[in-house]
């Protein structure tokens, strides 16, 4: 060791495990700089010079062993060394270790250690990564030239906290640094700082878990330097990927080229039938994405007054249906789902078929859709004429009715009735059905074709006003692998929902509560049977509850305001549960017939008298009460 300056290795526990020396005078032992007592790779790996004085949790990481003197002669104790790799064995030997400060030289061999060890650990949860600003290390290249030069306080200003930079930062800085050749940006060096730049993201700041950290890489690294703003950096790389795609695609066609020219030339037609198979799949892949780009490239497309005018011409600007809803006369939302909910034998059919007759009567010009997911079509039928007339014909309207069309005579009307009976008969017949204003299909149809069958009807009919579906709880999509019922429902919805807003139409679903629901004062929508947040994709929900029920708890059916019903009266509670135009909370006391199957507004109107708020004023009210 004679010329050198000596040191030990010594572990964090203060074992002595090699002993080094450096050459002061570059002239001895064939010039060699390092010398170590035990030279083998175990003493290596053992633990990084100046191990002995970490304590902290932090560490200064610099490059030679001088360094680490100068960094501890400037009141820097945490600080070690061991070579510019920073070897992953000496990083895990030190315990306690979570935030390391890379402080390797200026030069080549540091800025490659310290990308090196960055790529591998920045996104290591235990540790985390800072560098030093190599523009403050003046015109020194390493931490003890800095000290040597410009005295301790320089080396302090280094490790300020403040001047330290992120690991993205230095990464970023790194990759700039190896194409810039010049002042300026030539294309290709832009395009290659942009490709290194796109692989980085892909390979190590697209897996971090702390995603705003990519901002110390592209914006205050990349596109700072290369004078990118965001649009420009997108272009670029998207340019980029799509060059890189092409020449992907180009190399893999003419290999199989090659290959099928090959296989033909000795007589193998097969192999060289298969390889052309595969150039084919490759043609018609990159055509169909081809084909898919172009479709959302109206994405980019500014919009007109004209395509607005369309737009709203297109959707139904509300269909009235014939009810009040405490101050409200309600309409059916164009191009958005309402959702009729009540618990289970509360009317819902009843409900939906009473606002579809609503629809026809208010709406003359309109037509509506009526899908049963529940009864046949002829059962509909006989519930729609039943409501229709709206008269007491017998004890029994709807069993009277289906005998009608079943025997084909009378004789179970009312002998008084009669005659009216056979006279509204035809006017629903002639003036409804024959007309194609009101359609009635029983339906099996998954929930994915009957939107294309709504897409179909807007497509053929002008005249279709609104949609109806009992009910959605029934529903069923075409294949949703293990997803559960509830997340089927809310798929199911938003495609209804998707082809109500691409129609125009408005699509009304009958839905059931489910057991929480035990009075009308329970009425809510995120009691929607299987719903999850069904809610929140509807624009209009309506809960009722038929008062001919008393409720499933012992003291009876209770009202919002508190009161108890103990004796069953022919009325329906309705309530507006959401209204994205008209706000919750409007209700109403509506009569109900159940022999006639008729559903309407009463004189007994509301259990309030106005309306006050709409949802969101409420909400603001709790907020700022």
């Amino acid at each position: 060791m004679y010329g050198r300056l000596a040191g030990a290795f010594i572990d964090q526990r203060g074992n002595v495990h090699n002993i080094w020396g450096r050459d002061l005078t570059s002239k001895v032992e064939g010039s060699i700089k390092y010398l170590n007592l035990d030279n083998s790779e175990v003493a290596h790996k053992k633990s990084p010079y100046g191990a002995e004085q970490f304590k902290s949790g932090i560490l200064v990481w610099v490059e030679g062993y001088i360094d680490v003197i100068a960094a501890k002669e400037s009141g820097i104790v945490s600080v070690a060394s061991g070579t510019a790799s920073i070897p992953e064995d000496m990083v895990k030997s030190l315990n306690g270790l979570h935030t390391i400060v890379i402080a390797l030289d200026k030069d080549r061999a540091g800025k490659n250690g310290a990308f090196t060890f960055i790529e591998k650990n920045v996104n290591n949860e235990n540790l985390k990564i800072f560098a030093i600003n190599h523009e403050l290390m003046r015109d020194c290249k390493d931490i003890a030239e800095l000290y040597e030069k410009h005295g301790k306080e320089a080396v302090q200003n280094v490790f300020f906290p403040d001047n330290l930079e992120h690991a993205f930062t230095l990464a970023a800085e790194y990759i700039l640094s190896k194409h810039k050749t010049g002042d300026s940006w030539t294309p290709v060096a832009t395009e290659n700082v942009l490709s290194e730049a796109t692989a980085f993201d892909k390979k190590v700041i697209s897996s971090s878990k702390t995603p705003l950290l990519k901002d110390y890489f592209w914006h205050s690294g990349v596109q700072r330097e290369l004078g990118l703003d965001d649009d420009a950096l997108d272009n670029h790389i998207d340019n980029l990927q799509q060059k890189k795609e092409k020449e992907r695609l180009k190399n893999q066609i003419e290999t199989y080229s090659q290959s099928a020219h090959e296989k033909a030339r000795v007589g193998d037609l097969e192999g060289a039938s298969n390889d052309l198979l595969k150039v084919n799949q490759i043609c018609t892949s990159f055509q169909e994405k081809t084909s898919t780009e172009n479709e959302f490239q109206q994405l980019l497309n500014p919009s007109s007054e004209k395509q607005i005018i369309e737009e709203i011409q297109n959707t139904s600007p509300g269909l009235r249906f014939g009810m009040k809803i405490g101050e409200v006369d309600m309409e059916f939302p164009g191009g958005a789902i309402t959702i009729d909910a009540a618990p289970t034998s509360h009317g819902k059919t009843t409900m939906l078929i009473n606002q579809a007759l609503g629809v026809l009567k208010n709406n003359p010009d309109k037509s509506v859709y009526f899908f049963s997911y529940e009864e046949n079509k002829s059962s509909i039928t006989t519930l729609f004429l039943n409501t229709y007339i709206n008269k007491e014909i017998s004890r029994n309207n709807r069993r009277s009715i289906e005998s009608f069309f079943r025997e084909g005579n009378c004789k179970h009307v009312k002998e008084e009735e009669r005659i009216t009976f056979l006279s509204d008969k035809k006017c629903f017949f002639e003036q409804l059905i024959d007309k194609g204003r009101l359609n009635i299909f029983y339906s099996d149809m998954s929930a994915e074709k009957l939107c294309q069958a709504i897409k179909f009807l807007h497509e053929n009919r002008d005249d279709v006003g609104a949609i109806f579906i009992d009910y959605m709880q029934i529903l069923n999509p075409i294949k949703m692998g293990k997803l559960s019922r509830q997340e089927q429902l809310k798929y199911i919805c938003l495609i209804l929902k998707d082809c109500a807003v691409e129609t125009g139409l408005p699509i009304i679903l009958g839905a059931q509560f489910n057991r929480q629901v035990t009075c009308e004062a329970d009425l809510s929508p995120i009691y929607i049977s299987d719903a999850g947040d069904i809610e929140r994709i509807a624009a209009l929900i309506l809960g009722f509850w038929n008062r001919n029920f008393l409720g499933f708890t012992k003291e009876g059916n209770k009202t919002k305001r508190g009161e108890i019903i103990t004796e069953p009266k022919p009325e329906i509670y309705i309530e507006v549960l959401k209204g994205r135009k008209i706000g919750d909370g409007h209700n109403s006391i509506l009569k109900f017939n159940g022999n006639i199957g008729k559903i309407e507004n009463s004189l007994v109107d509301s259990i309030t008298s106005s309306y006050e708020n709409s949802g969101t004023e409420r909400i603001l009210g709790k907020i700022i009460r």
